[in-house]
């Protein structure tokens, strides 16, 4: 009877660990699902308070039609200030590196496992292009027209918490992307470094991720 009761004990554990392997996977994914729609809900409210607020007349589309029609004068704004732009890109660069290796050995640290999959994918790569237009175009234009001060300081900080967990390299990245606005003026330029931040962090948990 003893061998027995081993074979069905080791079976029992062997079933459990794959029934908790299982649960912590599907609650990892409900956990996604949940803040990325929490976090559209976030985005769909702040813009329609900032359109309310500032009446922005002109769409999505019709600011990429615009901010393309004036690319000649975004890069030779680039020309004459080649320092400050390629520092931008060595920031965001260093801080996608260095932040995302920081959080992978600190979820190591408390057992937590990052779930990667199609969500998470969608939400990185797509929400930089809506996160500039809210947070940036529309954001500095009605600042603009209502001169208020302090405004960059305000941009960050809204920036911030409507990631949800305002995280110290979210801060950093918030700074760094209105100021690069405020110099530059340009949703496509701003979008392809957020992009570029978001892209280089995918690629590097994935990395780091890999068995």
């Amino acid at each position: 009877m003893k061998p027995k009761k081993g074979i069905l004990t080791v079976g029992y554990v062997l079933v459990s660990k794959q029934l908790d392997a299982n649960f912590l996977q599907l609650a990892g994914i409900i956990t996604n699902v949940l803040t990325c729609a929490l976090g559209i809900l976030i985005y769909i409210w702040m813009y329609k308070r900032i359109q309310k607020k500032t009446e922005y007349p002109v769409s999505l589309t019709d600011t990429i039609k615009n901010d393309w029609s004036r690319k000649s004068e975004v890069f030779s704004s680039i020309g004459n200030s080649k320092l400050f732009f390629f520092s931008i890109l060595a920031a965001t660069v260093a801080l996608a590196v260095v932040s995302n290796i920081i959080i992978f050995f600190v979820e190591r640290r408390f057992g937590i496992s990052t779930q990667i999959n199609v969500i998470t994918y969608i939400e990185y790569l797509v929400a930089p292009l809506i996160e500039e237009y809210i947070f940036r175009t529309m954001f500095f234009d009605y600042c603009e027209k209502n001169t208020i001060n302090r405004f960059i300081l305000l941009n960050v900080i809204i920036f911030s918490l409507a990631h949800l967990v305002p995280m110290p390299y979210v801060i950093i990245l918030g700074i760094m992307l209105a100021y690069t606005y405020k110099k530059y003026n340009s949703l496509i330029l701003n979008t392809i470094i957020h992009f570029l931040f978001n892209l280089l962090g995918m690629i590097i948990m994935l990395i780091l991720n890999y068995d």
